[in-house]
């Protein structure tokens, strides 16, 4: 995993292909300047490990490009249990339930992601507060749709909550 700077890399990020993406879209492209200004960009490869299962959750991650894969650790058991895609984030969750990382994030392909702190969410927020509105209520999208996607497998599996 190696970090990289905005600007003087190889690698291009541009704020309005960001918006294409769930995590970005209907963001001000000053507010993803911002974020991509302030935050820090990791390049990974196959392999390449973002966080631990157990790891202090103070940030998150949003994929740029690449696909990355979240391993669940339960006891002797892992299981992939998800692809995170462009424009897809990972990490919030554990981030705001102020819980340790419960699995484990690789790329599964060559990744560009942005990490989000907790520290550059609260100066999105004082700096750009209606872009931190709208990231806020596109992460609790992506999260009450994955809330969705896991009621329908408890349905289809006869399981209990």
């Amino acid at each position: 995993m190696n970090a990289l700077a905005r600007h003087g890399s190889s690698v291009l990020l541009v704020a309005e292909q960001l918006q294409q993406g769930s995590l970005f879209g209907a963001l001000s492209a000053d507010g993803i300047d911002f974020l991509l200004d302030h935050g820090q960009i990791w390049q990974l490869i196959p392999g390449d490990q973002l966080y631990d299962c157990g790891d202090v959750a103070n940030r998150f991650f949003v994929v740029c490009s690449g696909e990355l894969r979240f391993i669940k650790i339960q006891g002797e058991t892992e299981l992939h249990t998800r692809s995170i895609g462009f424009g897809e984030e990972i990490g919030y969750v554990a981030m705001i339930s102020l819980q340790p990382h419960g699995g484990r994030v690789e790329a599964t392909e060559p990744s560009i992601v942005l990490e989000i702190s907790c520290d550059l969410y609260a100066q999105l927020q004082a700096n750009h507060p209606q872009d931190f509105g709208i990231l806020t209520l596109n992460l609790a999208r992506d999260m009450a749709r994955n809330v969705q996607r896991l009621n329908r497998l408890l349905c289809d599996n006869a399981i209990r909550f």
